[in-house]
Protein backbone atom coordinates (compact mmCIF):
# COMPACT_ATOMS: atom_id res chain seq x y z
CA UNK A 1 0.00 0.00 0.00
CA UNK A 2 1.23 3.40 -0.63
CA UNK A 3 1.27 6.27 1.53
CA UNK A 4 2.27 9.51 1.59
CA UNK A 5 4.01 11.99 4.22
CA UNK A 6 5.75 15.23 4.16
CA UNK A 7 9.46 15.57 3.36
CA UNK A 8 10.83 17.53 6.24
CA UNK A 9 13.38 19.51 4.34
CA UNK A 10 11.18 21.44 1.43
CA UNK A 11 7.47 19.79 2.87
CA UNK A 12 6.79 18.14 -0.37
CA UNK A 13 3.86 15.27 -0.50
CA UNK A 14 6.66 12.21 -1.02
CA UNK A 15 5.02 8.82 -1.31
CA UNK A 16 6.55 6.68 1.16
CA UNK A 17 7.30 3.87 -1.56
CA UNK A 18 10.52 6.45 -2.59
CA UNK A 19 13.96 6.16 -0.48
CA UNK A 20 14.53 10.01 -1.14
CA UNK A 21 12.26 13.16 -1.78
CA UNK A 22 12.49 12.85 -5.53
CA UNK A 23 11.63 17.48 -5.07
CA UNK A 24 14.74 17.80 -2.95
CA UNK A 25 16.88 14.68 -2.72
CA UNK A 26 16.15 14.67 1.46
CA UNK A 27 16.52 11.30 2.69
CA UNK A 28 13.19 11.67 4.74
CA UNK A 29 12.75 8.06 5.95
CA UNK A 30 15.92 8.26 8.32
CA UNK A 31 15.98 11.96 9.73
CA UNK A 32 12.93 14.13 11.08
CA UNK A 33 9.24 14.13 11.59
CA UNK A 34 8.94 11.70 8.48
CA UNK A 35 11.33 9.15 9.85
CA UNK A 36 9.07 9.58 13.24
CA UNK A 37 6.00 8.59 11.35
CA UNK A 38 7.54 5.83 9.38
CA UNK A 39 8.80 4.05 12.98
CA UNK A 40 5.40 4.85 14.07
CA UNK A 41 3.58 2.95 10.91
CA UNK A 42 5.56 0.04 11.37
CA UNK A 43 5.03 -0.66 15.26
CA UNK A 44 1.47 -0.02 14.91
CA UNK A 45 1.91 -2.75 11.98
CA UNK A 46 3.69 -5.23 14.86
CA UNK A 47 1.55 -4.18 17.69
CA UNK A 48 -1.41 -4.67 15.81
CA UNK A 49 -1.53 -8.40 16.24
CA UNK A 50 -0.06 -8.34 19.85
CA UNK A 51 -1.68 -5.85 21.86
CA UNK A 52 -5.59 -6.40 22.56
CA UNK A 53 -7.68 -3.71 20.31
CA UNK A 54 -8.31 -1.43 23.90
CA UNK A 55 -4.73 -1.18 24.47
CA UNK A 56 -3.80 -0.55 20.49
CA UNK A 57 -6.29 2.30 20.51
CA UNK A 58 -4.81 4.06 23.44
CA UNK A 59 -1.59 3.70 22.16
CA UNK A 60 -3.00 5.87 19.08
CA UNK A 61 -4.50 8.40 21.19
CA UNK A 62 -1.47 8.84 23.10
CA UNK A 63 0.80 9.62 19.92
CA UNK A 64 1.20 13.17 18.52
CA UNK A 65 0.43 12.14 15.31
CA UNK A 66 -2.44 10.56 16.08
CA UNK A 67 -4.39 12.45 13.51
CA UNK A 68 -1.72 11.90 10.78
CA UNK A 69 -3.56 9.93 7.78
CA UNK A 70 -1.23 6.87 7.88
CA UNK A 71 -2.35 6.79 11.75
CA UNK A 72 -6.00 7.43 11.60
CA UNK A 73 -6.11 4.18 9.12
CA UNK A 74 -4.38 1.87 11.70
CA UNK A 75 -6.98 3.17 13.62
CA UNK A 76 -9.98 2.60 11.92
CA UNK A 77 -9.09 -0.88 11.15
CA UNK A 78 -8.68 -1.50 15.07
CA UNK A 79 -12.12 0.62 15.85
CA UNK A 80 -14.24 -2.00 13.33
CA UNK A 81 -12.57 -4.89 15.58
CA UNK A 82 -14.23 -2.80 19.01
CA UNK A 83 -17.50 -2.30 17.56
CA UNK A 84 -17.42 -5.58 16.01
CA UNK A 85 -16.45 -7.58 18.98
CA UNK A 86 -17.84 -5.01 22.34
CA UNK A 87 -21.54 -6.80 22.00
CA UNK A 88 -21.46 -9.15 19.07
CA UNK A 89 -23.46 -6.90 16.72
CA UNK A 90 -22.33 -4.93 13.68
CA UNK A 91 -24.32 -1.67 14.20
CA UNK A 92 -24.54 0.06 11.04
CA UNK A 93 -23.93 3.76 12.79
CA UNK A 94 -20.47 2.74 14.05
CA UNK A 95 -19.45 0.71 10.69
CA UNK A 96 -20.29 3.78 8.81
CA UNK A 97 -18.30 5.85 11.60
CA UNK A 98 -15.33 4.03 10.48
CA UNK A 99 -16.44 3.78 6.53
CA UNK A 100 -16.51 7.88 7.00
CA UNK A 101 -12.89 7.79 8.34
CA UNK A 102 -11.93 5.86 5.07
CA UNK A 103 -14.00 8.05 2.61
CA UNK A 104 -11.85 11.02 3.95
CA UNK A 105 -8.84 9.10 3.67
CA UNK A 106 -9.60 8.18 0.18
CA UNK A 107 -8.77 11.75 -1.16
CA UNK A 108 -5.25 11.17 0.17
CA UNK A 109 -4.46 8.09 -1.28
CA UNK A 110 -6.98 5.32 -3.09
CA UNK A 111 -4.92 3.01 -1.72
CA UNK A 112 -6.57 3.43 1.47
CA UNK A 113 -9.84 2.62 0.25
CA UNK A 114 -9.07 -0.89 -1.65
CA UNK A 115 -6.87 -2.01 1.26
CA UNK A 116 -9.66 -1.40 3.79
CA UNK A 117 -11.95 -3.16 1.50
CA UNK A 118 -9.50 -6.33 1.32
CA UNK A 119 -9.54 -5.97 5.17
CA UNK A 120 -13.01 -6.50 5.09
CA UNK A 121 -13.10 -9.43 3.15
CA UNK A 122 -10.59 -10.97 5.32
CA UNK A 123 -12.56 -10.61 8.22
CA UNK A 124 -16.22 -11.37 7.38
CA UNK A 125 -18.33 -13.11 7.53
CA UNK A 126 -17.41 -14.63 10.69
CA UNK A 127 -19.40 -16.75 12.90
CA UNK A 128 -18.94 -14.61 16.24
CA UNK A 129 -20.78 -11.25 15.27
CA UNK A 130 -24.38 -10.71 13.94
CA UNK A 131 -25.37 -8.38 11.40
CA UNK A 132 -29.34 -7.64 11.13
CA UNK A 133 -31.26 -6.97 8.21
CA UNK A 134 -31.93 -2.97 8.85
CA UNK A 135 -28.44 -2.61 9.87
CA UNK A 136 -27.20 -3.89 6.57
CA UNK A 137 -29.41 -1.74 4.72
CA UNK A 138 -28.09 1.22 6.04
CA UNK A 139 -24.74 0.74 5.80
CA UNK A 140 -25.41 -0.19 2.41
CA UNK A 141 -27.24 2.80 1.23
CA UNK A 142 -24.27 4.96 2.75
CA UNK A 143 -21.89 3.18 0.58
CA UNK A 144 -24.21 3.86 -2.36
CA UNK A 145 -24.71 7.55 -1.12
CA UNK A 146 -21.11 8.09 -1.26
CA UNK A 147 -20.33 6.50 -4.30
CA UNK A 148 -18.26 3.59 -2.36
CA UNK A 149 -17.67 -0.11 -2.97
CA UNK A 150 -18.14 0.31 -7.00
CA UNK A 151 -17.15 -3.55 -7.00
CA UNK A 152 -19.41 -4.20 -3.88
CA UNK A 153 -16.70 -6.21 -2.12
CA UNK A 154 -17.90 -5.18 1.48
CA UNK A 155 -21.75 -5.12 0.46
CA UNK A 156 -21.30 -9.17 -0.57
CA UNK A 157 -19.14 -9.92 2.47
CA UNK A 158 -21.64 -7.87 4.45
CA UNK A 159 -24.55 -9.94 2.98
CA UNK A 160 -22.95 -13.32 4.00
CA UNK A 161 -22.89 -11.82 7.32
CA UNK A 162 -26.56 -11.44 7.43
CA UNK A 163 -27.12 -14.90 6.31
CA UNK A 164 -25.12 -16.42 8.98
CA UNK A 165 -26.91 -14.23 11.78
CA UNK A 166 -29.89 -15.80 9.81
CA UNK A 167 -29.28 -19.36 8.79
CA UNK A 168 -26.79 -20.35 11.61
CA UNK A 169 -23.20 -20.81 11.93
CA UNK A 170 -23.79 -24.90 11.46
CA UNK A 171 -25.81 -23.90 8.14
CA UNK A 172 -22.71 -21.37 6.31
CA UNK A 173 -20.19 -24.52 7.60
CA UNK A 174 -21.78 -26.87 5.85
CA UNK A 175 -22.14 -24.55 2.30
CA UNK A 176 -18.90 -23.83 2.41
CA UNK A 177 -17.69 -27.82 2.38
CA UNK A 178 -20.39 -29.19 0.22
CA UNK A 179 -20.01 -26.36 -2.44
CA UNK A 180 -15.98 -26.30 -2.03
CA UNK A 181 -14.96 -28.97 -5.14
CA UNK A 182 -12.10 -30.21 -3.56
CA UNK A 183 -14.95 -31.88 -1.20
CA UNK A 184 -17.16 -33.22 -4.01
CA UNK A 185 -18.18 -36.76 -3.50
CA UNK A 186 -19.84 -38.46 -6.55
CA UNK A 187 -22.72 -39.68 -5.10
CA UNK A 188 -26.75 -38.96 -5.15
CA UNK A 189 -26.80 -38.46 -0.94
CA UNK A 190 -23.71 -35.90 -1.49
CA UNK A 191 -24.90 -33.89 -4.64
CA UNK A 192 -29.00 -33.60 -2.93
CA UNK A 193 -27.43 -32.29 -0.16
CA UNK A 194 -24.82 -29.61 -1.97
CA UNK A 195 -28.29 -28.52 -4.15
CA UNK A 196 -30.56 -28.17 -1.24
CA UNK A 197 -27.41 -25.85 0.32
CA UNK A 198 -26.97 -24.10 -2.63
CA UNK A 199 -30.53 -23.49 -3.85
CA UNK A 200 -30.97 -22.01 0.49
CA UNK A 201 -28.07 -20.08 0.24
CA UNK A 202 -29.10 -18.32 -3.16
CA UNK A 203 -32.79 -17.63 -2.31
CA UNK A 204 -31.44 -16.45 1.24
CA UNK A 205 -28.92 -13.74 -0.45
CA UNK A 206 -31.88 -13.12 -3.01
CA UNK A 207 -33.88 -12.14 -0.34
CA UNK A 208 -31.62 -9.55 1.36
CA UNK A 209 -32.47 -7.04 -1.51
CA UNK A 210 -36.37 -7.68 -1.83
Amino acid sequence: MIEYLNCDACTAVVSTSMTTCEYCGNDFRHSGISAELLKLRDDLDKKYYTLNVDDFLKFIEASKYKDHPIVKFRKAKALLIEYMTNDGVIDSEEFCDVLNIIRQLKNVSTDYWFEYALYVSVILPTPHTKLYLEDYSAIKSFLLNNNLDEDEIIAKKLKEQVLITDLGEQFFKEYNFYTNPKNFVNNDAFIHKRDYLKQKYEQSFLNINQ
